[in-house]
């Protein structure tokens, strides 16, 4: 099921594979908790995503070289994506995609949104088949793209289901070890000759960094740890993608034929073993793109999603999935792509995850939820759509005001699963954790990359952009 890619609604709440983590409640989304799924696997979250694989876009790497220096501008980073792109398919399959797409796209140039043939090759606003990391209808995921071809490597062992507790430090405040708790071989400690190099990702990474001594002084006394290293933005700047779903019932055949009824499921699944296409070998985002919504944006601030199936999660109480509904439908969702508000993520003396998110917290971010639903009500409305709508589902109605718009927005928004900025580079310890190459302030022989060290969150998915960091984080190591 990892290895085929709609197999990613059967691994949303599988804790094998997932780490199944849920917020605090969030003021303002209605105190709700919401479920983050985080990838506990070989590959990470890039084994259970939704494989969409986008760059963003030019400015959001102009604001990190405004924050970090030249040598990140986006033109300097084209190297580096290159790279990724050659282990990676960033494949489109227009041929396979369904033919509502089309509607999306019509629907779309009526606001004068055109359809393109590359959305990593656009900085306007435009739409356009989403690039998928497949190949030859299986997921492409880091483990497949980077470690199997290098498993026989004598220098590279792999430990699985092995959870890193915690960094150790000699009095100099150089890394020199890791100690790690596996089920059967108890805790084991392994010394690093050169240095350690920590991509736990954005949750995961500021936790190890608290739990060796490293974070805010009064997090590290909460937990009884005694402090290495002082710096109060270990957890901070949490940003992520904050989105919602409008979805609703259709008189056209949608993936619901495929995926909501049995008949449908076999023809499917004899489809996908034997010639490795069909619905099973794609992501269910099949189509989106860019839009610029807010009067004062020079830039696309909205990303956009279409998905020719209406699906819901499992109810409380019974066995957590994700689930085709049988009747046919559609949805139509966005996310803000540049959102302001900051949460955290912090170590508790329990040992676990506490998530704020921090949702909607500026008056920016509360705009752009009332812009992005407007126009997901608009899109409806095109002729395109109207004519296949039998019913809204969710919501059941158009809104008329701003109000109910946001009261809505806030009532079922959700994430996108993009976490970022938790342990976020800078060019000094008063602005951030890392320098602009990956190394821990305070500290010697210890880097950090993942999406963690991001100054800012970027316009659209982040796993390529985490593999381009990887990249050019590879060569400044080297050198």
């Amino acid at each position: 099921m990892i290895s085929m890619p709609i197999g990613y609604g059967k691994s949303y709440f599988d804790p094998k594979v997932n780490w199944c983590l849920y917020t605090e409640p969030d003021p303002n989304t209605g105190n709700r908790t919401h479920y983050w799924p985080r990838g506990k696997i070989l590959g990470g979250s890039s084994a259970i995503n939704a494989m969409v694989i986008m760059r963003g876009l030019s400015r959001d790497f102009t604001d990190w070289a405004q924050k970090l220096g030249t040598e990140w501008r986006a033109e300097y980073l084209l190297q580096d994506f290159a790279t990724v792109s050659k282990q990676f398919s960033f494949a489109t399959f227009p041929e396979a995609m369904h033919p509502m797409c089309t509607d999306f796209f019509d629907a779309c140039s009526s606001h004068k949104i055109p359809k393109v043939a590359d959305l990593n090759d656009t900085e306007v606003a435009s739409v356009g088949y989403y690039p998928l990391a497949i190949h030859k209808g299986k997921r492409v995921s880091t483990a497949t793209a980077y470690l199997d071809p290098i498993r026989a490597r004598k220098n590279l062992t792999i430990l699985c289901a092995t959870k890193a507790s915690k960094i150790c430090f000699d009095d100099q405040q150089c890394a020199t070890a890791v100690e790690t708790c596996h089920a059967k071989r108890g805790t084991e400690c392994f010394t690093a000759r050169a240095e350690i190099l920590l991509c736990g990702g954005s949750i995961h990474s500021p936790l190890l960094l608290e739990a060796s001594g490293i974070g805010a002084p009064k997090h590290l006394q909460q937990c009884g740890i005694a402090p290495v290293v002082h710096n109060d933005h270990v957890g901070a700047h949490l940003q992520d993608h904050l989105g919602a779903s409008h979805y609703y019932a259709s008189n056209q055949a949608t993936l619901n034929d495929a995926l909501g009824t049995w008949y449908g499921k076999v023809r499917a699944a004899l489809e996908y073993v034997l010639f490795r296409r069909g619905a099973l070998s794609l992501s269910l985002n099949h189509a989106g793109g860019y839009a610029t919504l807010h009067p004062d944006s020079q830039h696309p601030d909205t990303q956009l999603y279409f998905s020719p199936m209406q699906f819901s999660n499992a109810p409380d109480g019974t066995r957590p999935k994700v689930a085709a509904q049988s009747r046919n439908g559609f949805q139509l969702g966005f996310n803000i792509a540049r959102p302001t508000s900051e949460g955290s993520v912090h170590l508790t003396p329990e040992g676990t995850a506490e998530i704020h998110p921090n949702y909607l917290d500026t008056t920016y971010d509360a705009e752009m939820a009332v812009l992005g639903s407007r126009f997901m009500q608009s899109l409806s409305q095109h002729p395109a759509f109207a004519d296949t709508i039998t019913a809204r589902i969710e919501p059941t109605k158009l809104f008329e005001t701003d109000a109910e718009i946001l009261q809505d927005f806030r009532g079922r928004c959700g994430t996108v699963y993009h976490p970022c900025g938790t342990v976020r580079m800078a060019q000094s310890p008063e602005d951030g954790v890392v320098d602009p190459k990956f190394r821990v302030f305070g500290t010697k022989g210890l880097r950090i990359i993942d999406a963690s060290v991001f100054p800012t969150i970027p316009s659209a998915n982040l796993s390529a952009v985490v593999m381009m960091v990887a990249e050019k984080a590879s060569r400044l190591i080297k050198s």
